[in-house]
């Protein structure tokens, strides 16, 4: 092998593992920030006394609660 054309061939192995790396990079990146967006809101603690008071001070409307089960 000429040592012209092994420095080119270095060269451009090196320029290949550079883009792999800038292309692995922007991916993780791009999968991080899309897992995010997915993540569901929290839901806050349930606190039965303020349910209660909330749910009786509309006595003198119609009122409906629904329980749901995921299963």
């Amino acid at each position: 092998m000429a040592p012209r054309f092994r420095q080119t061939l270095l060269f451009l192995a090196s320029l290949l593992v550079a883009a792999c790396g800038i292309v692995a990079y922007v991916h993780h990146a791009h999968r991080q920030a899309s897992e995010e967006r997915r993540r569901p809101a929290s839901l806050q603690a349930f606190d039965l006394e303020t349910f209660k008071k909330t749910f009786n001070a509309g006595a003198d409307k119609t009122r409906v609660l629904a329980m749901l089960s995921p299963t």
